[in-house]
């Protein structure tokens, strides 16, 4: 039999309802402006970011622009402009949102693929102070599992090229840029192999000998880990091309006495390449 209750206890359980209730709504809508308040908070800290980030690659393309071009590097400095002038172009496209592996990708590795590149420009040409970047040391490398999880081999490839690192070895870049050189390459024909770049993508661009072009593959590596932007495809193919042409310029041996380079010109070399690497490398990586 139902237990009867009086209206003033009635009246008691209906009070103490609507509080629950109103406490419930309460506490919704401090949580719905905290979570609001955190996201406006996090959208301006991206904005100024963005605004610092953009400001110190086009200061440093303006001092690029302003600085006389030295007839052997005109090429790479070519290259460097059209590096930051593509960056630029990404980062304006770039908005909050994206997961921490998707702004890797997009924001945090080309910037530094841009600072990387107009810093090895300004060593080469004697801009300003030729100091080594902190915490690069000359027979070590960043590098971990990226290169062997695409292929074993590549990662040993990088060591010899790092071991023939040394400031008194007249062909120490240039066979550390052959190597390199090498291993971009096999990177982009390991990961993205020609018949699967057509099978995904049978109108692709192809060279004179039917294969994928470059971009094609980088296109498809892309597209892979999500990413379907035009922006980017042309961010990497020119951050590709400007450590080819880095590398052209190596290869030269115009450089200084018998083609040598100083510790710290060694030292930005290497870390223009080895962060190149790391970054080709994981758009090659398969997705996780």
């Amino acid at each position: 039999m139902a237990r009867r209750i009086s209206t003033s206890q009635y009246r008691s359980k209906l009070n103490q309802a609507i509080s629950k209730y109103n406490q419930a709504v309460r506490k919704y809508d401090q949580e719905r402006k905290r979570a609001i308040n955190d996201y406006n908070r996090a959208v301006r800290k991206f904005n100024a970011d963005q605004r610092t980030r953009r400001q110190r690659i086009q200061s440093a393309l303006n001092q690029l622009s302003r600085t006389p071009i030295i007839q052997s590097y005109s090429v790479v400095t070519t290259s460097t402009h059209l590096l930051g002038e593509s960056y630029l172009r990404l980062e304006e496209h770039a908005t909050t949102g994206y997961s921490p592996e998707q702004s890797r990708f997009l924001i945090d590795l080309p910037q530094k693929e841009t600072a990387n590149s107009i810093n090895v420009l300004n060593v080469l040409t004697g801009q300003g102070v030729v100091a080594p970047p902190d915490g690069v040391i000359l027979g070590t490398t960043e590098i971990e599992d990226e290169l062997r999880r695409i292929e074993p081999d590549l990662d040993n490839r990088w060591r010899g090229a790092i071991y023939s690192l040394n400031p008194n070895n007249p062909d120490a870049s240039r066979h550390f840029c052959t190597s390199s050189r090498e291993i971009l390459d096999q990177i982009l024909v390991l990961a993205a192999p020609n018949a699967d770049v057509i099978a995904s993508n049978p109108r692709c661009q192809v060279t004179d000998k039917g294969d994928p072009t470059r971009r094609e593959k980088i296109h498809y590596l892309l597209k892979r880990r999500g990413f379907d932007l035009d922006l980017l495809d042309d961010f990497v193919e020119n951050d590709i091309q400007n450590i080819i042409e880095l590398f052209n310029v190596f290869n030269s041996a115009t450089h200084g006495p018998a083609g040598k380079f100083s510790l710290p010109e060694l030292l930005t070399i290497k870390k223009r390449v080895e962060d190149g690497i790391i970054f080709v490398a994981g758009i090659a990586a398969e997705p996780s």
